[in-house]
């Protein structure tokens, strides 16, 4: 498993660079991007945090296909083609439903599992656990026409934006409430990344 999981969607150099060693290569070939979380907020024109963190991902890529997982949408067959997948931040909950009601969340979940790797920003970092039900204090359930699971690789409860001004309290309810659930509960702050190899995590 080779995760690079981040909080806010400003991702350094430094960052950048462990990316490319996850990958293996000194520019990816090809990458995708998922959009999926950040359309109840509208894609036309898309929000600045977007652009900003999709931008240094094409500094260190040779191809970029992007896809909201909206109907009518390109929805690859086939990840493997793919040096890693990126999924933006958004809505968590309407993230979930798109990625069961098109069946990406099974695709995900065997790409990571072969070896691919993934990753992704707010939303997309917390998509990875199961059960995402605590999460109703920071983002709107109501956005998703029906509530799903997330992709449940990850048995940790992750926990997002954990130092930002104005989410961190809210943020932290989520974090004792998952952890009264007797969850193991990983914070991650703006601004790092934790990048997971196999059973090994730390930051960076």
């Amino acid at each position: 498993m080779k995760l690079f999981l981040t909080s806010s969607p400003d991702i350094s150099f430094k960052q950048l660079v462990e990316l490319l060693r996850l990958v293996g290569k000194e520019k990816a070939d090809k990458a995708l991007i998922i959009t999926a979380a950040v359309v109840p907020y509208g894609l036309d024109p898309k929000p600045e945090w977007v652009n900003r963190a999709i931008e240094p991902l094409r500094s260190i890529t040779n191809e970029i296909d992007e896809t909201s997982l909206e109907d009518g949408e390109m929805i690859p067959g086939d990840l493997s083609q793919y040096d890693f997948v990126f999924v933006t931040g958004g809505n968590v909950f309407y993230l979930a439903y798109r990625l069961e009601e098109t069946g990406f969340g099974d695709m995900l979940r065997q790409y990571i599992e072969n070896g691919g790797v993934y990753a992704g920003s707010s939303a997309g970092s917390a998509i990875l656990m199961s059960d995402l039900q605590h999460f109703a204090t920071a983002d709107d359930p109501t956005k998703a026409p029906r509530l799903c699971d997330g992709v449940g690789i990850l048995k940790q409860a992750v926990v997002v934006h954990a130092n930002h001004e104005k989410y961190a309290p809210i943020m932290s309810g989520i974090a004792a409430a998952y952890d009264h659930d007797g969850l193991e509960v990983v914070k991650i702050n703006d601004g790092e990344v934790l990048v997971v190899e196999n059973e090994n995590k730390r930051f960076i």
